[in-house]
């Protein structure tokens, strides 16, 4: 005959697991937004991506980012583990960097100040709030 601990202990396991399984931790939340050029309407951007990384490394020393990829529109949408799925609540630096899809190898040219390409010398940040977020930037253009 089973201990009536042993039976106990297995049904905490399988509900603290199912507790664990359904969203108790951080969600990721809906973050979209619109980039721009100042100045140009001409839809440039299209099929730039748009990176969040966290500005601090979580408790568990990882540094999460998010990705999106903007349209025609100017419009993105972000998404962490799957396309469109969000981003988790704090603090981002950003990057605006090209398609790295280039027709026959060959980089087309800045349409954006080449200082967005990276995290570190963008200067566009983010908070991520704990509902659904949505930021517009206006970039400055590449230096003709």
């Amino acid at each position: 005959m089973r201990s009536p601990l042993c039976c106990s202990a297995s049904i905490r396991f399988v509900l603290l697991l199912s507790f664990m399984m359904t969203g108790c931790g951080p969600q990721t939340v809906p973050v979209s937004g619109k980039v721009t050029i100042k100045n140009d309407s001409s839809g440039k951007l299209t099929g730039y991506g748009v990176m969040f990384e966290q500005a601090e490394p979580g408790a568990d020393g990882k540094t999460l980012s998010a990705t999106g990829e903007i349209d025609a529109e100017g419009k993105f949408v972000l998404g962490t583990h799957s396309g469109s799925d969000g981003a988790y609540p704090g603090k981002y630096r950003v990057a605006i960097t090209p398609s790295s899809e280039f027709a026959e190898g060959v980089a087309p040219p800045a349409v954006i100040d080449r200082k967005y390409y990276n995290l570190q010398t963008s200067g566009l940040e983010a908070t991520v709030e704990a509902k659904a977020t949505e930021f517009n930037w206006e970039l400055d253009p590449a230096n003709k």
